[in-house]
């Protein structure tokens, strides 16, 4: 798919999107890079989901991918813009804004269960 470079990206809420991106940056950086520089937003491979609506997996560490499964992009793509709808996983990312979150082994968790979670999976 080509992005065009006149197009804009927005998302319905700018403040949401800002503490989305922010959490993005600091636990998922690959992903966080990809995202924003226009270059590496081409390369994604976009998948439709139907009604103009595509979505895009973005670089992830292979634990935090079993863990919380994969960092996706949700996008709405119209002719001039990319409205951006939402970003996985919306709930660590939102938790990892409210507070800065623990890590083990470099994966961030939450509580006891995600700590649990990684320790499992990282024996596997």
């Amino acid at each position: 798919m080509k992005i065009n470079g006149e197009m804009k990206v927005f998302y319905e809420d700018t403040k949401e999107l800002k503490n989305l991106m922010r959490s993005l940056r600091l636990y998922n950086k690959w992903g966080y890079k990809q995202l924003i520089f226009r270059d590496r937003l081409e390369e994604l491979e976009f998948q439709d989901i139907g009604n103009g609506i595509y979505k895009a997996e973005l670089n992830t560490d292979s634990l935090f991918k079993r863990v919380y499964g994969a960092c996706e992009v949700y996008m709405e793509l119209g002719s001039k813009s990319i409205k951006i709808i939402r970003i996985e996983p919306y709930d660590l990312l939102m938790a990892g804004y409210r507070k800065i979150l623990n890590t083990y082994k470099g994966i961030p968790y939450r509580d006891a269960k995600d700590l649990f979670k990684i320790r499992m999976m990282d024996n596997i």
